[in-house]
């Protein structure tokens, strides 16, 4: 932090005493201090300096992450707060101020769900409800796309029953070609997205004041003394890891019954139709 005096002195910041204190800079140069107590006495110069101190926890990563307690004991502005994770940490939550990052993937996954429940009204694919959310959860932390272009590709399988019977040779052949075309888009799609999940890590959506995956930033415009409060709540990866396996697995055994699903609506009026009529 920086500060501003237009006297010299003593001041006394409280620090976490869980903490062990590294080293004190002050204008980047070392300072020879100790805590006393959890109370730090920091010498104060006329003017304005900075100081640096770096303190090192004495625990591991721990599901919840919650930054320590520092007290200024002084009024505060412009407080920038970072946490730094390991890529080896699934990020599940995060509080801290109003300027800083969110998990915006459980507010879509929520609408997701929504929308299934509503949409699975209508019988437009072989899924059930529970098919379509379990699909959806695996396909939302990497492809939101992917999942798109299924729904897609099922609500068009379906809507090829529906033309005329009547349809002229041209007509119908150009829209066995697309639903073929599109058919083998969605398949190669799913499956490419296979080795995805299982080797990258989820997207959360984390977004908000240059946050990242792995990087949260927090800002908050003032304090009267204590820092403010920031915690996330994480996993290890693992996790992740063996939950697309059980996912892969699932789809696996379910993807073939849809592929037959749709090899058997494409061609209930024929799969192509050719020039000439048998009579």
């Amino acid at each position: 932090f920086d500060y501003r005096s237009t006297r010299g002195g003593e001041h006394i910041i409280t620090l976490p005493q869980e903490y062990q204190l590294k080293e004190v800079k002050a204008d980047n140069k070392l300072v020879n201090l100790q805590m006393e107590d959890g109370k730090l006495a920091l010498p104060v110069l006329p003017g304005k300096h900075a100081i640096n101190i770096k303190m090192r926890a004495n625990a591991d990563e721990k599901l919840l992450l919650t930054a320590p307690n520092i007290d200024l004991n002084a009024p505060s502005s412009n407080i920038t707060s970072i946490i730094k994770l390991s890529g080896e940490r699934w990020v599940l939550w995060t509080k801290g101020p109003l300027l800083g990052p969110a998990v915006l993937y459980w507010g879509e996954l929520l609408a997701f769900v929504l929308v299934a429940l509503i949409a699975t009204r209508v019988k437009f694919s072989p899924l059930t409800t529970a098919n379509w959310i379990i699909l959806g959860f695996g396909l939302s932390l990497n492809n939101w796309g992917v999942l798109m272009l299924m729904a897609v590709w099922f609500v068009s399988v379906t809507a090829s029953r529906y033309r005329a019977d009547d349809l002229n040779r041209f007509a119908y052949n150009t829209s066995q070609f697309l639903l073929y075309g599109l058919s083998v888009v969605a398949i190669l799609s799913l499956i490419s997205i296979v080795p995805a999940s299982l080797l990258s890590s989820p997207n959360m959506g984390i977004e908000g004041n240059y946050s990242s995956s792995n990087h949260l930033q927090w800002f908050a415009d003032k304090s009267d003394g204590s820092l403010p409060e920031v915690s996330v709540f994480s996993i290890s990866t693992l996790f992740y890891k063996g939950i697309m396996l059980v996912w892969v697995i699932w789809l696996s055994f379910t993807f073939i019954s849809w592929i037959k699903w749709a090899w058997n609506i494409l061609g209930e009026k024929g799969y192509w139709k050719s020039k000439f009529k048998e009579s």
